[in-house]
């Protein structure tokens, strides 16, 4: 897990969740539309187990929940808004392909309704 990943303070967001999401922002479209198809899976992913970048695994459904749900801070400075909104290249996630403007209001308001399972 991240836990020991922080936020830079210059990198704080303010959590918009007057957007238009992609789809539905449950735990399971966000696992099975965004971060399997563009983290979890595939030859350039940076998250697919046996060989997660930083030990941070989000192919399994129940451990990418206990990942995304401890960062899933609903704060200015909460690392996964964060991370997904960056345009600093060496802190973005995904890095090189951010997420679109739909994906990231999905996260959004599911960080804002409490990353519910």
């Amino acid at each position: 897990m991240l836990a020991a990943c922080s936020t830079p303070d210059d990198l704080c967001v303010a959590l918009d969740t007057e957007c238009t999401p992609q789809y539905e922002p449950t735990f399971d479209n966000i696992h099975t539309r965004t971060v399997v198809s563009g983290c979890a899976t595939g030859g350039g992913a940076c998250h697919a187990s046996p060989t997660a970048a930083g030990g941070f695994s989000l192919a399994d459904r129940d451990i990418a929940y206990a990942e995304l749900s401890a960062l899933a801070e609903p704060t200015e400075c909460g690392v996964l808004v964060s991370r997904i909104t960056s345009d600093n290249s060496a802190f973005q996630m995904p890095p090189g392909s951010p997420l679109s403007a739909g994906e990231q209001c999905a996260i959004f308001q599911w960080v804002e309704a409490g990353a519910p399972r």
